[in-house]
């Protein structure tokens, strides 16, 4: 389970938004749209690397890898890098405001 939390105006912590995700999670990271809304890459145990709007966790696209992504890593211009636990290290981009990710790895 995926969970946003907030803080009060008093300081206190609360849990806003929560999402169920079926497959177990490896890692989280969070980056910005073209148009400056937030995307979380949620790379999962099914080799797929998920991406969610925040805070609605609208689904905006998977990126599929042959190995379990381990690590998440975000760029300039829309690009974020994956590595998985045989080296190997892809280069994606989030293309625009569609849900396109193109695999710029050679």
């Amino acid at each position: 389970t995926l969970k946003i939390w907030a803080a009060t105006e008093a300081g206190d912590l609360e849990v806003v938004y929560t999402h169920n995700e079926e497959h177990g999670i490896l890692s989280l990271r969070g980056m910005p749209d073209a148009q400056g809304k937030p995307i979380l890459l949620c790379s999962c145990n099914d080799n797929t690397v998920r991406l969610y709007e925040l805070p609605s966790f609208a689904d905006r696209g998977r990126a599929f890898t042959k190995q379990e992504v381990r690590t998440i890593e975000v760029g300039p211009g829309g690009l974020f890098f994956t590595g998985d636990g045989t080296g190997r290290v892809s280069v994606w981009r989030l293309s625009g405001d569609s849900s396109a990710l193109s695999d710029k790895s050679g």
